[in-house]
């Protein structure tokens, strides 16, 4: 029992609604997903709307026709819930159109579930806040798409999110199982995409000889993610930025350029590759296309290699740590740049894989304190006290995670010993019956890093099921 206390309490809620000072001359229209307002429907309230206008939307789920397949005309026509609660406040499509969309609009607190795209014949603007999807056929193809605070979820279809210049802040996509945006500006800030499943990519950045494409991609996480590209960039002329951001457990390539005929520039900055490539590919792979990297970390890809360069690609990496990847790391077109400034090749001393930490400890190279160069390498900075470092006494002191778990088709085993001595670490079914010593031999005191592929002492793959790895 916790020693914490429980708090229990009664509240009574009133539901207010605040005018800013720029809707003062707005009209508010209300809208009831039962029909008790006057206006029965969505379609009904935004018919009767002028410019400027704002539909406020009761609690509960609206759906049949009129709150579907919206027709949108009038410029700057704002749709929120009065609650701000897009769980509370949803539209269901029934897997029609979300609407055309003629003249900019906005839309606030409201769940949108069911839906296929909204459309414009024009070249006009949707924004989105705090709002959340739920299992649509796509969300918008228009010239420009912002979204704020929202969540997207269960999307299918081809592409959900389509238009000329896309800007996503505080976004989260999680389980969806359709490529999610596709843009020729793109600007994505402090979002996370998560347990989706793409067909090809998450996000594309495209571009041709007449429109330059650039992208910020900025604070983003990418974890856990079975796709065959995080982020891909296709075709000509075209500067990518990406800084501090997270690359973890993602199933085969992490970001592909295809220069095609002409130019394309990424610059990865501060950002970290751990544990990507389960089912192959690279973590970065160049097509007729310059990277350069900047204190980041490529750390335990699983299966191939940190960099591939096919025809007339390069690559600089400055300041950057490559350790325990199953492909070769400062090799190839990296042989001449390890060693060079603070490229190295040492376990970067993230805090606890076995929860997906990966903070540094106060021991860890890649922070500016120490490393000749005083940058910090990677998206994270400290976060907790090496077990290693602080041990005083004679007490036998030991660290043993397993990342990911569950897993397939190989476990990374992170373990640490205090002292030095004979270490075993071994695989052992719920029975009880050892299957494999995956370290059997005298260490000094230290970290290491090994790996299980699933396999037995003769090699044979085991059954599915649940295993226990001991450290002796």
């Amino acid at each position: 029992m916790s020693n914490q206390s429980i708090w229990k309490s009664l509240s009574l809620a009133l539901i207010i609604v605040f005018f800013s000072s720029s809707l003062a001359d707005a009209s508010g229209y209300f809208v009831n997903p039962d029909s008790s307002t006057y206006y029965q429907t969505i379609q009904a309230a935004i018919n009767v709307c002028q410019d400027g206008d704002i539909i406020y939307l009761g609690d509960g789920a609206f759906s049949g026709p009129g709150n579907r397949n919206l027709s949108i005309t009038q410029s700057q026509i704002r749709i929120e819930s009065v609650s701000n609660d897009p769980q509370a406040c949803v539209i269901d499509f029934d897997e029609y159109p979300l609407g055309l969309v003629d003249q900019t609009t906005i839309i606030v607190g409201v769940g949108l579930r069911n839906g296929t795209s909204f459309t414009t014949s024009a070249y006009e603007t949707i924004e989105f806040e705090n709002c959340r999807f739920d299992n649509c056929l796509g969300i918008a193809d228009l010239h420009t798409i912002r979204m704020t605070d929202c969540v997207v979820s269960g999307c299918r279809g081809t592409v959900a999110i389509s238009g000329h210049r896309v800007e996503l802040t505080n976004c989260i996509f999680e389980a969806n199982q359709a490529d999610l945006v596709f843009g020729l500006l793109l600007f994505l800030t402090n979002c996370e995409f998560r347990n989706n499943n793409a067909p090809v990519t998450l996000v594309e950045i495209y571009a041709e000889q007449t429109n330059i494409g650039w992208g910020e991609i900025f604070s983003c996480r990418f974890a856990d993610n079975t796709v065959p590209y995080c982020l891909f960039l296709s075709r000509d002329y075209m500067h990518v930025e990406v800084s501090d951001c997270e690359f973890l457990s993602n199933s085969h390539t992490v970001i592909n350029t295809w220069g095609w005929l002409s130019e394309v520039d990424l610059f990865i900055s501060g950002s970290s590759f751990i544990a990507n490539g389960t089912n192959g590919g690279s973590d970065i792979s160049l097509w007729d296309t310059m990277v350069d990297a900047q204190r980041c970390i490529f750390a335990n890809r699983q299966v191939g290699d940190v960099l591939h360069i096919e025809d007339y690609g390069a690559a600089e990496f400055t300041d950057c740590n490559l350790f325990g990847n199953a492909g070769s790391e400062w090799a190839g077109e990296l042989a001449d740049q390890f060693g060079v400034g603070c490229n190295m090749s040492a376990d970067p001393g993230f805090c606890d894989w076995s929860v997906g930490d990966f903070t540094l400890n106060n021991n860890s190279p890649c922070l500016p304190g120490n490393n000749a160069c005083g940058v910090l390498i990677g998206a994270n900075g400290l976060g907790c006290a090496d077990l290693t470092a602080v041990n005083s006494t004679p007490a036998i002191l030991m660290k043993l995670c397993a990342f990911p778990n569950p897993f397939n088709p190989r476990v990374t085993v992170d373990f640490a010993i205090s002292v030095s001595g004979f270490v075993e670490v071994a695989i052992y079914d719920i029975r009880g019956k050892k299957i494999v010593s995956l370290v059997s031999e005298v260490r000094p005191a230290g970290r290491y890093i090994t790996s299980w592929s699933g396999v037995d002492g003769e090699g044979c793959l085991v059954p599915t099921g649940t295993y226990l790895c001991r450290l002796t």
